[in-house]
């Protein structure tokens, strides 16, 4: 975790750096011959220059910020590159991209050329920039494998922090039940609007523990886990279905009038007002 802050921090705060890093992905999913690489010019602010099937990409160093650093331009100026790259737009546009021939590499290694301090850099072809200068960085990819560890034990600690709190939340939810039911109260209760409300918030944080802890590689040691999340999910759903479903027990009916179903059932006549009003019913 270390190493990778310093490396982002390293890189948002000096100059003109020549990036690398895979087309797609990152380095700890890359593997060779399945992906290709992609090398680009940060410009020691906020921006990061390639070439690439558009043209001249500018990207922001967000989209850069776990690629390697392979080379720092020292006494080259932002506008030297931006210089470089108006006199080069008939060079570098998507109607001389070539993949093979014509690429993001040439792009870097044409701005080294006409740069003076690195002029004199055996880069007069991409197999010398690849072998003098890429392979110079093999040390950056043990840092790489240091955080691909931290990261794993980043995720193991965050499964260990949601199964405490599966263990807290069936704690809690035991000690909620009446101990002389057996449990079986939970089918005959009626949540309020409120507590309803914390119930179903409470089984959308169970499905994405249950998620989660499916997602491990082997999830079978812990399958008992992942069963009893599934029994208690399920018995909360339950409780809020039971709970707003409509039934004469539970909604309240105004008592029927009788004037009403008199005339709804076939009486002839209704006084009103003194008043005697006929109807025929057909």
């Amino acid at each position: 975790m270390q190493a990778k802050c310093n490396r982002n921090q390293e890189i948002l705060q000096t100059k003109l750096r020549v990036l690398l890093q895979p087309s797609n992905g990152e380095f700890s999913s890359y593997e060779i011959g399945k992906s290709d690489l992609h090398v680009g010019i940060y410009d020691g602010e906020s921006t990061v220059f390639s070439f690439c099937d558009s043209g001249m990409a500018k990207e922001t160093i967000r989209k850069w910020e776990k690629a390697l650093h392979i080379l720092s331009l020292h006494n080259v100026s932002v506008h030297t590159l931006h210089d470089f790259m108006r006199r080069s737009y008939h060079a570098f546009n998507k109607k001389t991209y070539a993949p093979h021939t014509w690429n993001c590499f040439d792009f870097v290694i044409e701005f080294l050329r006409s740069t003076t301090p690195y002029h004199h850099l055996p880069v007069h072809s991409k197999t010398a920039f690849v072998r003098e200068i890429i392979s110079e960085a093999d040390f950056l990819m043990d840092n790489l494998e240091q955080e691909n560890v931290q990261d794993a034990d980043r995720q193991m600690d965050r499964h260990d922090f949601q199964r405490q709190q599966f263990e807290i939340f069936k704690h809690n939810f035991r000690e909620a039940i009446d101990e002389h039911d057996n449990g079986e109260a939970i089918h005959s209760l009626v949540l309020s609007s409120e507590l309803r409300k914390d119930v179903v918030n409470m089984t959308r944080k169970l499905q994405k523990a249950q998620l989660n802890l499916q997602a491990l590689k082997d999830p079978s040691p812990i399958q008992s886990v992942i069963s009893k999340i599934t029994e208690v999910n399920d018995q909360l759903l339950q409780l809020t279905k039971s709970s707003t479903e409509y039934s004469p027990q539970n909604v309240e009916l105004p008592e029927f009038d009788q004037d009403d179903i008199e005339l709804l059932f076939g009486h002839s006549t209704q006084q009103t007002n003194n008043w005697s009003h006929s109807t025929k019913v057909r």
